[in-house]
């Protein structure tokens, strides 16, 4: 089993924020010095007619590695329609 760092997932997880941003997927983590639920790492909330997504996830580091779930998620994220009203 090959052993991952702590950089790989994501750097730049969303810290504090408004009440209208919601985390679309929480991670949970077993690193020695680091345990327990991350959020941050894929957030939304409403803006307009659409949403504003931040991905803090390490998709610039994923994609070139060719790793599936990275392309998968880019795809997802890029068909994202507009918010039902």
């Amino acid at each position: 089993m090959r052993s991952r760092s702590a950089t790989t997932a994501g750097l730049y997880f969303l810290g504090e924020r408004d009440s209208r941003y919601h985390d679309i997927i929480r991670l949970d983590e077993n690193f020695t010095f680091n345990k327990g639920p991350k959020t941050g790492a894929l957030v939304e909330a409403p803006y307009g007619k659409g949403r504003w997504i931040y991905v803090g996830l390490g998709l610039w580091r994923q994609l070139p590695a060719g790793t599936d779930g990275a392309y998968q998620l880019l795809a997802n994220l890029i068909s994202v329609g507009k918010l039902a009203r």
